[in-house]
């Protein structure tokens, strides 16, 4: 049986690295590998009134698991887009949860024939309209529960992003779980106040310019974008002067490690005395193949402590993974569950 995995390795338009994953080859087929997001949810309430009300993960799951065996977990628009919960499995300390979406103006695909060179438009039927499907597991552990802080993973599926899904589950409990509570000022005014439970996705604590450099990954370049104020040296000093500037720095020689955090530490300090507005820096994750920008919080007092988004290679599946998944595919949970988590 033919196998075979290829990753090019190609320079984008700035000279920089990036990784084309061709994919897997076996038996005549394209198996793609897939990719996911290491995250963390936190859990709180509409504009932080009641904190003491905040729901654990736990208490989530048990509504989510509950109004699916009902039937009664909505299908909530936003603009063309349809999106919705077509599966939930919890199970001990994990939540499992895949989200659909539906889209009419996401377009049909179209295919090559290599033996006639013919590409075909794989054209919908009437009434039908494209489907993506994206797969979330959750530790729901009570160890996580005094930060309200939870390991997440998220499929990454083009069209159905983190924020849509984000903005999803917080409408989801804006429509089904929100209530009127009584709120006490901090001088002792009560009065009627919204209770909803919120939940944000961010990046792992654990995913930081240092630890990404520690552990292999090569700094190829930084990206700033900076202002400057002139009184003076143009004429008149009532008309002062605002020079912007954009900064592109490649690093020569591939350095990781401390070489590589050395360098960003001299550049923060050359650059953060001006008044940067932007800075991004752009690291190879070579055990993940990606390129990755992390646009760095420039109020931070060392840069190596920015967080950001990391994706883990899951692999490729048997059978291939749908774009649009109808149930929960246990093998895919398994690794989500396994990298991810």
């Amino acid at each position: 049986m033919a196998c075979w995995n290829p990753t090019l390795r190609v320079l984008d338009r700035n000279g920089s690295p990036s990784y084309l994953l061709i994919g897997l080859f076996r038996g005549g087929r394209v198996m793609v590998n897939r990719y996911g997001f290491k995250l963390q949810m936190s859990v709180s309430t509409f504009q932080n009134y009641f904190p003491h009300l905040t729901p654990t993960a736990r208490d989530l799951a048990n509504i989510l698991a509950q109004r699916h065996a009902n039937g009664t977990l909505p299908s909530i628009s936003y603009g063309t887009q349809s999106v919705s919960i077509a599966d939930v499995a919890l199970s001990g300390n994990s939540l499992s949860v895949l989200f659909h979406l539906y889209d009419p103006l996401i377009q049909d695909q179209d295919y090559h024939d290599p033996t006639n060179g013919n590409i075909r438009l794989a054209q919908r039927r009437a009434g039908e309209e494209p489907a993506r499907s994206a797969h979330l597991v959750l530790d729901i552990s009570a160890k996580n529960d005094q930060a309200r802080d939870y390991p997440t993973g998220l499929e990454n599926v083009e069209f159905l992003s983190r924020s849509l899904i984000q903005r999803y589950l917080n409408d989801l409990m804006e429509q089904t779980e929100s209530r009127q509570e009584v709120w006490t000022s901090s001088k002792g005014n009560q009065e009627q106040k919204k209770y909803s439970p919120r939940i944000k996705f961010a990046a792992h604590f654990s995913q930081s310019i240092d630890a990404m450099l520690g552990q292999g990954g090569v700094l190829i370049g930084v990206k700033a974008a900076s202002t400057t104020l002139r009184q003076t040296g143009f004429g008149d000093p009532a008309y002062p002067v605002v020079e912007e500037e954009d900064m592109v720095m490649k690093i020569q020689n591939r350095p990781s490690g401390n070489p590589a955090k050395s360098i960003l530490k001299r550049i923060w300090r050359e650059y953060s005395q001006r008044s940067m507005k932007k800075v991004t820096v752009i690291i190879e994750d070579l055990a993940e193949q990606r390129l990755k920008s992390v646009n760095v919080d420039v109020s931070r007092g060392n840069i190596l402590d920015n967080i950001f988004v990391r994706q883990f290679n899951l692999g490729s599946f048997t059978p291939q993974l749908r774009l649009c998944e109808p149930r929960l595919r246990n093998d895919l949970v398994t690794a989500m569950t396994r990298r991810l988590l």
